[in-house]
């Protein structure tokens, strides 16, 4: 992110191990998706990558991103807020990164 290479030894991660049907209930009954988000963000210290846990709120797009589907969510001037969704898992996302790589080594 950011023209940068992520050292994944920085990156503070936290997964969904602890996440309980009752976790995602009470999420649903007060109007949110649990969703796993990666976070870039710059900020005057310098670069703040994270993965975790967070409750989206439903009305929000990203919040219906499911399945073998993935997004990215862009904050950028002077464009605004750009969400950028697709097929993220399965056999024709795996073929095309497969592909892709190919042609990186060759």
């Amino acid at each position: 992110a950011f023209g940068t290479i992520p050292r994944f030894d920085q990156v503070d991660i936290e997964g969904i191990r602890g996440v309980t049907s009752d976790d995602i209930n009470y999420a649903r009954e007060l109007g949110y998706r649990l969703k796993l988000l990666g976070i870039a963000r710059r900020n005057p210290a310098g670069l703040e990558q994270r993965v975790h846990l967070a409750m989206v709120p439903e009305h929000e797009p990203l919040a219906n991103v499911d399945g073998v589907f993935n997004a990215v969510m862009l904050d950028a001037e002077p464009v605004g807020r750009i969400m950028i969704d697709g097929r993220g898992a399965g056999e024709g996302p795996t073929a095309s990164a497969v592909v892709a790589d190919m042609a990186d080594i060759i």
